[in-house]
């Protein structure tokens, strides 16, 4: 049976380009891992302090403060979710803002289904 053999150049070319294809990909994953990181380390929810608890219909996520400011934009800042998770996410979109714009297009719209 013949054996065929590449040449020694060639299989190291191979070798070189796959191991080029791997290292770019671990530094991919890598760099994704950091973001996810970076994300779940700067959320509002991790950044101040808050509370987190069951009240016997769902979880409520509020902000704590010791000192008299304890409002928001002149709002006390509490979220609401059907699991932890969510009372955090409701809570990190309610602190930058995002649910008041989700709330301003809803009113919009329902203007625009009006006229």
């Amino acid at each position: 049976m013949p054996h065929s053999e590449e040449n020694p150049i060639v299989e190291v070319e191979k070798a070189i380009k796959t191991y080029a294809l791997m290292e770019a990909k671990c530094k991919a994953e890598t760099a994704e891992l950091h973001r996810r990181l970076a994300m779940l380390t700067f959320r509002p929810c991790n950044l101040y302090p808050i509370s987190l608890y069951y009240d016997g219909m769902r979880w409520v996520c509020e902000y704590l403060s010791m000192h008299r400011d304890h409002e928001f934009n002149g709002e006390k800042v509490v979220a609401y979710g059907a699991n932890p998770e969510d009372a955090l996410k409701a809570y990190d979109r309610l602190w930058i803002g995002e649910e008041e714009e989700e709330e301003e297009e809803e009113e919009a719209e329902a203007e625009d289904d009006v006229i």
